[in-house]
């Protein structure tokens, strides 16, 4: 019982150090980085000045094109903020509890950490002059998941997990649940009113690409086609084939280049530090990625 209330009490000091926050501010800049390079590609794509929309490894591409400098600290700020996610999930620094769904918002946040730091051997490949493979991995990675016993309905599950957060983030939005976030924040009621309502379109706009992409890895499993997955690029592009497509298309690279810009915001003056006191029938958020 001593060792693990002094291992609860070093995880708690991790939690609380200078370095996580760091990690956690660079790496949400990063992450408005990276959704900056979508929406603008996406914004130019839908004005119709060519290029195509792009998915979060498409947009390290984008940024290796841009120069190596910017690409390695966009990849640190990456790892940076897989590692804060980390910690939320160990040290429980939103107070989520142990219940059943505080388990598995803190899972979401586990998940959203693995999600970028899968970006990170991409970038340092890049930065190295490393040879890469530009093709998106979701294919090949379902198929080989696909291979698997029960490989199908893991596909499944974990597309109908990606809906469900997306739905979860959707509702967050609307009743902008986020604004707790800002506890201490030294923005004027004025600009933080505004800001809640960029994170609110941002949000809903970001979550409806994921959930494309989502609904296209139920769609896989069911068939069980891993060539009928999409990447989050391909997702972004579908909305292009709708009725009233192109302007649904810009509506959303807006959205994206609001959720970019809320991220730069929210970098600044989200409340890192663990909150205090744990109840286990908190209902949390569920942001995968």
């Amino acid at each position: 019982m001593l060792r693990l209330s002094a291992a609860n009490r070093a995880v708690d000091r991790a939690a609380r150090s200078r370095f996580v926050d760091l990690s956690a501010r660079f790496g949400l800049a990063s992450r408005g980085v990276i959704h900056l390079v979508m929406g603008a590609l996406g914004l130019r794509l839908a004005l119709g000045h060519g290029g195509r929309a792009l998915g979060t490894r498409d947009a390290i591409f984008a940024l290796y094109r841009i120069g190596t400098l910017p690409l390695v600290m966009v990849a640190v700020g990456l790892f940076g903020y897989g590692l804060w996610r980390v910690v939320q999930t160990v040290a429980d620094t939103e107070g989520k509890g142990r219940s059943p769904s505080g388990l598995l918002v803190r899972f979401g946040f586990l998940l959203n950490g693995c999600f970028y730091f899968g970006l990170v051997p991409l970038a340092v490949q890049l930065a190295i002059g490393a040879h890469t493979d530009p093709r998106d991995p979701t294919r090949d990675t379902t198929r080989a998941l696909m291979t698997l016993p029960g490989g199908a309905l893991a596909v499944g599950l974990l597309g109908a997990l990606l809906i469900y957060s997306c739905i979860a983030q959707i509702l967050e939005a609307a009743r902008a649940g986020f604004a707790e976030d800002f506890a201490g924040s030294r923005m004027s009621r004025l600009g933080l009113a505004a800001w809640i309502a960029v994170g609110r379109i941002g949000i809903g706009a970001r979550a409806i690409v994921f959930a494309i992409m989502g609904a296209w890895l139920i769609r896989a499993a069911l068939d069980r086609a891993p060539s009928r997955a999409k990447s989050l690029g391909e997702s972004f592009l579908y909305l292009r084939e709708q009725p009233f497509g192109p302007y649904l298309f810009g509506a959303v690279s807006v959205g994206i280049l609001a959720f970019a810009a809320f991220c730069f915001v929210y970098a600044r003056e989200r409340r890192v530090a663990p909150v205090r006191g744990v109840d286990d029938k908190t209902n949390g958020r569920t942001i995968l990625a």
